[in-house]
């Protein structure tokens, strides 16, 4: 049992099958090792930005303790933690215990379970939580042995998982090293930034965080020496593991000339390599006959370096990859195995954590650009038909350049109606255009100064939070954060500025995506439109019992993958966000398991990273990916003494035995 003591507060939770979890104020941050206590099915708590000290202490138990009928917070203590003992101390003296000395209340545990109160911590301050949003930078990272034995968990909260060890090697050789003596099985995490249960090990943990210092920079040497003669080095560029999308952004940007990654997904706080193990993606524009113009952040990677199982280091490229096989056994020797082999390659880079750690990628990259945005509201109605019909694709304001991308937000409760009186849906459509060298920045807030202060003060989160557990507010608001999003002029920024959805990115959500075809049957019309219809239907189904869907559902629209496992695996594919806010008020889990179980009905793929629970059918799996036997032979080879399971690949039955 965890407790954790922050001022009059206090949180416990018991690791075990019939738990209780009770918090008014979740003290700790999810980048703190011990203290991630939270279990039981709903134990979704991302943590609140505080400077307060934060005390932790860990208790040896009985386990598992029976917990049933808990109504308050202290009946819930005191049954979590006193149900047991003949002679327990009561309520009122746990409660007076817990208000005037928390020492006695600890004296009380011992004595009520003769035991020792272990690993009592010292208290912990938490830093300063201003700046860029993203949670994980706003505390510093505890070494490596204080996570050893520990409960940790993702940003969100919501996976909670035990490791042996957690390793943070600064160097190549420090990583081939930890992967020789590793205690599997064995997962790579940084940002821990996954909604799901990908990420999780009973194991070590492999942290690339720091492997930027064995060089200085997120960027390493390209080695272009080795490459094929004549082959363009120009915009190619090498990224190390465990860097984040924004500081990869950043250092391309200091290049000369500066440079960018070709596309981005709405968020930069993530690692790139993590990104683009689950097909992580952006979006792009439809035209017929040619399909979507932009694929996944993996599609754009040429080469990795791959270190697995028994710590063997691979070079793994398509068949006709970058790299001269001559020059680089020349160099390499047998320290090092070149593999070029489209079907490796492509099953590796979207490998779900299950092949290795991957130690650095080769990515392509562009002179830095700028995108002008236009947003306005349209109903859904004109929307459906502009999809169907593919002008929503087409480019109304040539003047702004060349159409890059376009993405669609829908409320899904009708606030309007038809000109025929029946439901309508507000929809915020976005177009992005990729502008001129010359096009001056814009010198204003995208997001308007009201929702950027909702979403980043916890007063505002839990002002907004609490309106949205009044199920007749939710459709308002709802419109209001589509109305707030929208702005009558153009707006040009730096790529990374446009994409990233910025201040939405602070809000403590859980979220679903799921993958459509976009590609008509039979001169049909594509399945995502009737996939749309289907989710708007299970949200206003879920509205009679009290289950909202509490911000925007998005579509973004993104090309083929060749990755088997990738969500775009083979089909241009509409991806359908579906992010809710986090707490049992919300119903969080019930709202996304209806709409992934609907979904997977009308052919939907999950994102990886984000919730998904419904995958473990094979018989679906095998449908869904076409291409599924092919992955599996590559991750036998490179997984064939099962280091890389985890609860995850268990789930899918894709477990090396």
């Amino acid at each position: 049992v965890y407790v954790v003591l922050r001022s009059p507060i206090v949180r416990v939770s018991h690791r075990g099958d019939d738990t209780v979890s009770r918090d008014q104020n979740s003290p700790l941050h999810p980048d703190q090792p011990a203290g991630w206590a939270a279990s039981g099915q709903r134990r979704r708590r991302r943590m609140a930005k505080t400077r307060e000290s934060v005390v932790v202490y860990h208790l040896n138990l009985p386990d598992p303790i029976p917990v049933s009928n808990a109504t308050t917070e202290f009946d819930a203590l005191a049954k979590l933690l006193l149900e047991t003992p003949e002679d327990p101390p009561t309520i009122k003296e746990v409660q007076r215990a817990l208000e005037s000395d928390f020492k006695s209340f600890l004296c009380a545990l011992e004595r009520a379970h003769d035991t020792d109160v272990g690993n009592v911590r010292e208290p912990v301050t938490a830093g300063d939580a201003d700046g860029a949003g993203f949670i994980t930078e706003a505390y510093t990272p505890p070494s490596a042995p204080e996570r050893n034995g520990r409960l940790v968990s993702n940003l969100a909260g919501n996976q909670p998982f035990n490791v042996a060890e957690w390793k943070v090697p600064k160097t190549r050789q420090e990583l081939q090293e930890a992967m020789a003596k590793v205690n599997p099985p064995v997962r790579a995490v940084t940002t821990a930034w996954s909604f799901s249960d990908i990420l999780q090990t009973t194991g070590t943990v492999i942290d690339p965080r720091e492997l930027w210092t064995e060089h200085q920079s997120v960027l390493l040497p390209l080695e272009a020496n080795l490459f094929r003669d004549g082959g363009s080095v120009t915009a190619l560029q090498r990224v190390v593991a465990g860097a984040k999308i924004q500081h990869v952004v950043d250092a391309l940007a200091n290049l000369d000339p500066p440079m960018a990654l070709l596309n981005l997904g709405g968020a930069t706080g993530q690692t790139l390599v993590g990104a683009m193990a689950t097909a992580t993606h952006g979006s792009g524009i439809f035209e017929a006959g040619k399909g979507v113009n932009i694929a996944p952040l993996s599609d754009g990677v040429v080469s990795l370096d791959l270190i697995t199982t028994d710590a063997q280091w691979y070079r793994i490229e398509p068949t006709n990859g970058p790299t001269d096989p001559t020059k680089f056994a020349a160099q390499h020797g047998t320290t090092m195995k070149l593999v070029q082999d489209d079907t490796h390659f492509h099953s590796v880079i979207v490998g779900l954590g299950c092949m290795g750690v991957i130690y650095s990628v080769t990515v392509n990259v562009m002179p830095r650009y700028k995108l002008t945005q236009t947003r306005d509201i349209q109903p859904w109605s004109k929307v459906r038909a502009s999809l169907k019909d593919l002008s929503i694709f087409a480019s109304n304001r040539p003047d702004l350049g060349p159409l890059r991308l376009v993405e669609v937000l829908i409320n899904p409760y009708s606030t309007l109606k038809t000109n025929d009186g029946a439901d309508d849906y507000k929809c915020l459509v976005t177009h992005r255009y990729l502008a001129p060298e010359d096009t001056e920045l814009s010198h204003r807030r995208i997001v308007n100064d009201w929702l950027q202060e909702l979403s980043v003060t916890g007063v505002g989160q839990w002002s907004l939070s609490f309106l949205m557990r009044f199920s007749h507010f939710v459709p308002k608001l709802v419109d209001a954060a589509l109305g707030a999003l929208e702005y009558e002029d153009a707006f040009t920024g730096w790529y990374d500025q446009i994409m990233n959805i910025g201040a939405p990115n602070n809000m403590k959500v859980l979220s679903a995506e799921i993958g459509h075809s976009m590609d008509g049957i039979n001169g049909g019309a594509p399945p995502y439109l009737g996939a749309m219809d289907r989710l708007i239907e299970v949200i206003n189904q879920n509205k009679g019992k009290g289950v909202m869907q509490t911000s925007p559902v998005a579509m973004r629209f993104v090309a083929p993958s060749a990755s088997p496992l990738a969500p775009q695996a083979g089909r241009n594919t509409c991806m359908v966000e579906t992010p809710v806010l986090l707490g049992d008020e919300h119903h969080d889990d019930e709202a996304l398991l209806s709409y992934e179980t609907a979904m997977k009905d009308v052919g939907g793929r999950p994102h990886w990273g984000q919730i998904n629970t419904t995958t473990g059918d094979q018989n679906w799996l095998a449908t869904a990916y076409p291409e599924i036997e092919q992955w599996k032979a590559v991750h036998a080879e490179y997984n064939h003494k099962g280091w890389f399971n985890n609860k995850f690949t268990d789930r899918l039955g894709i477990s090396q035995q």
